[in-house]
């Protein structure tokens, strides 16, 4: 009877040791999801600041070609922005610098609503979404009344697009009457806007 019980206690014990293991293992399965999660966490956090310092390079890349230093030699331009160091802590030059900015921004909107001018795109079949989404950048709006694209947009910019997907680009005159600019890429652009 007693080696009866004694096989019956190690079977229990067994079993309470196999499930104790489970429960160890599941743990570690847990922790280690846990830990994948907050690798692929950080992952894309680095990646979003990667994306940001990228960003921020390619804005002072741009800002310097439009003020002029890209003319320069390297050593110049980084004599230039050397120089920038001694004002970054005084609030007065900080302040100086926001409102030229402020300045820069109205001239660059300035220069940039010049060239725009009111158009009308019309397409012979269906848009592709990677077209769309650049006609939309381009500042144009899908009318779905008369199944076209409209909006103050750059000509050329707008051409290129609709040359590429066999579109129509009209102006809209003073009048609101419509004058086709370009069908098909065969036209001559400045031949059709006299």
């Amino acid at each position: 009877m007693s080696e009866v019980r004694g096989k019956k206690q190690m079977a229990v014990t067994f079993k309470r040791l196999e499930r104790r293991r489970e429960s160890i293992d599941e743990a570690a399965a847990k922790r280690a999801a846990r830990e994948a999660r907050r690798d692929k966490q950080a992952a894309t956090d680095r990646g979003k600041e990667r994306g940001a310092r990228i960003s921020m390079e390619r804005e002072l890349g741009r800002l310097a070609r439009v003020i002029g230093l890209s003319d320069l030699p390297a050593e110049e331009i980084r004599g230039a922005f050397y120089s920038l160091e001694d004002g970054v802590g005084d609030e007065r030059t900080r302040a100086q610098w926001r409102r030229k900015d402020g300045e820069w921004q109205e001239r660059d909107a300035a220069a940039r609503d010049k060239k725009r001018e009111p158009l009308v795109v019309k397409f012979s079949g269906p848009v592709p979404g990677i077209l769309t989404n650049e006609l939309r950048k381009a500042g144009l709006r899908f009318n779905r009344l008369f199944t076209r694209w409209e909006g103050q947009a750059v000509l050329e910019d707008v051409l290129a697009l609709a040359r590429a997907h066999d579109g129509v680009v009209s102006r809209v005159e003073p009048d609101s009457t419509l004058t086709v600019v370009e069908k098909l890429a065969s036209v001559n652009i400045e031949q059709a806007a006299k």
